[in-house]
């Protein structure tokens, strides 16, 4: 009976430790291993860029299963945004695994780790067209999420106003800055410039609100 109690309410098997803090925790790690990733990427060092990737995506999954089970399906905008930010890391996980992998660097570094099995640009171009695609993904589920919940709100009042804002602010950055990878990866430089703009705005924006300075 106790077991069956303990199952009930601690689903995830979370030994009585507070989900929120660990969703925090979880989130933190996640955040500054895929920081450890990216910079490991842009030096072409696969041996860290390559694993740090996969624990920061799979600490950010964590943290974003808990907040699902703490806050619930209804509430999008303490969810939606991680949601976002995971399919996007995703992507880039394999963006940049195809040029670790089979892209050689114009200007060889003094390491030279890269590529990890052979250059093969056919192979490298098909990824890349997946990848950009793949980045389009998390705009235009964030505009149609933000549009179906204005639509709910002002015509059948069955979401809060508030919630309208949060996703929009509290994903927008996540948006843009998907859609900058995949005006990078189309190689339209000025568009990604403008993205990348709007990406800070609304990361400022987005802080602001949730803090209130």
């Amino acid at each position: 009976a106790v077991a069956e109690e303990l199952c009930i309410t601690d689903p995830l098997n979370l030994g009585g430790h507070d989900p929120n803090l660990l969703a925090v925790w979880a989130q933190y790690l996640g955040e500054n291993c895929w920081i450890v990733s990216e910079v490991t990427w842009i030096l072409l060092i696969p041996a860290v860029c390559i694993p740090t990737g996969i624990i920061a995506f799979a600490t950010l999954l964590f943290a974003l299963v808990l907040d699902v089970r703490s806050s619930g399906w209804k509430l999008p905008e303490s969810w939606f945004p991680e949601a976002m930010q995971l399919v996007w890391l995703f992507v880039n996980f394999f963006w940049m695994l195809e040029e670790v992998l089979w892209d050689s660097p114009d200007e060889a570094t003094p390491w030279s780790m890269t590529p990890m099995v052979e250059e093969n640009e056919k192979l490298y171009d098909k990824i890349q067209n997946y990848c950009i695609g793949g980045f389009l993904v998390s705009p235009i589920l964030w505009l149609l999420l933000v549009v179906t919940i204005a639509i709910l709100k002002f015509r059948f009042n069955q979401q809060r106003s508030s919630t309208v804002h949060s996703v929009f602010l509290g994903g927008g950055h996540i948006a843009l800055w998907s859609l900058m990878d995949a005006l990078w990866a189309l190689s339209w430089f000025w568009q990604s410039l403008t993205c990348g703009i709007l990406t800070v705005i609304f990361l400022v924006a987005g802080s602001w609100a949730e803090t209130g300075r």
